[in-house]
């Protein structure tokens, strides 16, 4: 083997800043591609076979022509891997064998979207293998959501995919998910001297695919009460002028959450605003919002039918600590796992000390925007 036939890429996780739970409603998101990513170290085979090794999941093989979705691998990189090349036939692309070795610096249940790095990753493999780079990010995004939501089985909109494949700091706008808008914006935070802190709360994500599914669910059923599928095709004065009515149908939570996504997306559009006008104060202050919102509104910060207290412990020791500075949000899909925090630099040491005494050490890592 020559040493031009082995292949290095890679693919980051991603920070959701603002936005919870919106993509899948075809809605605005700010989001970021962050430090912590999944390398593949790779080859052609000249086979049928694909066979990785991978990073805390062991070594696995499988046949390129069997795209079957298979419920008993639902949850498994397998299942992953046999999206991402239906969804490459789908396109008319090429695919084949190969042999790779699969890291992840990123952790499962993190929230900062280790399933969306590793689907980016095996297309930017077909791509760059079988395609001459051909394949666009987007599409490669795309790819990898369909992955997820019908092999994994985990019904995921269509940010964290776009994030890691595209990379940066980004403003994402679905509105049309198969063309979504998406600019570039300005990193500020070093520059405002504040730091991206996400902490480990211990708590698993495992068995709450379940309740990351209601949420979409339940804004899809007040979008149908206005004869839409998608809550970004319902008018907001409509809708909250009808909100008792809708209440009455839909169920509080419902009603709740459909009432987060509308002011969720006024703040995504204030927080790139004020990105864009180096107003980084106004912008903390939408964070702080968008993170009262999730936990008031939204209601993904507790495990459903649990004694597991979730994120609710962790979110309220982050404001204690912070005391008016910096922002607390949930991370991710919430219910359980991480908390984001955007910490004035000078006080990163002592944040990540106090949150290390209650959640251990090592539960902080300070993440760096790619």
């Amino acid at each position: 083997m020559n040493r031009e036939d082995v292949k290095i890429l890679t693919a980051p996780g991603r920070t959701e800043i603002c936005g919870n739970h919106t993509d899948h409603q075809h809605g605005i998101v700010l989001a970021a591609a962050v430090d912590l990513e999944t390398k593949a170290v790779v080859t052609k085979n000249d086979s049928d076979r694909i066979n990785i090794s991978s990073q805390g999941f062991g070594f696995f093989s499988l046949n390129v022509n069997d795209t079957s979705i298979r419920p008993d691998e639902y949850g498994t990189p397998q299942s992953l891997v046999r999206g991402v090349l239906s969804g490459f036939k789908a396109i008319g692309c090429r695919v084949g064998g190969f042999d790779a070795l699969i890291s992840s610096g990123i952790l499962p249940g993190s929230g900062l979207s280790s399933s969306a790095a590793f689907e980016v990753i095996v297309g930017r493999i077909l791509n760059t293998l079988y395609n001459g780079n051909e394949v666009n990010d987007i599409n490669i995004a795309r790819i990898g959501q369909m992955a997820e939501n019908f092999w994994y089985g985990k019904p995921s909109g269509l940010m964290d995919q776009t994030a890691s494949a595209v990379g940066g700091l980004l403003g994402i706008d679905f509105k049309s998910p198969s063309r979504p808008v998406v600019e570039m914006l300005k990193n500020s935070f070093e520059s405002s001297n504040h730091e991206i802190v996400i902490v480990n709360t211990g708590s698993s994500h495992r068995g709450l695919t379940e309740a990351y599914a209601a949420i979409p669910e339940d804004m899809s059923a007040v979008a149908k009460c206005f004869g839409k599928e998608f809550l970004r095709d319902v008018d907001q004065v409509e809708f909250f002028s009808s909100i008792d009515r809708v209440g009455q149908k839909t169920g509080s939570i419902a009603t709740y959450r459909a009432v987060h996504f509308f002011l969720e997306q006024t703040r995504v559009r204030e927080a790139i605003s004020a990105l864009k006008c180096d107003d980084f104060p106004y912008f903390l202050e939408t964070i702080n919002q968008s993170g009262r919102s999730s936990q008031e509104l939204l209601k993904n910060i507790s495990v459903p039918d649990s004694d597991d207290p979730g994120l609710a412990p962790a979110l309220e020791l982050s404001r204690s600590i912070l005391s008016g500075c910096g922002a607390t949000r949930p991370h991710g899909g919430g219910f359980a796992g991480t908390i984001q925090a955007i910490v004035p630099a000078v006080m990163v040491p002592e944040y990540t000390r106090q949150m290390e005494r209650v959640y251990g050490p090592g539960s902080t890592k300070v993440l760096k925007i790619k």
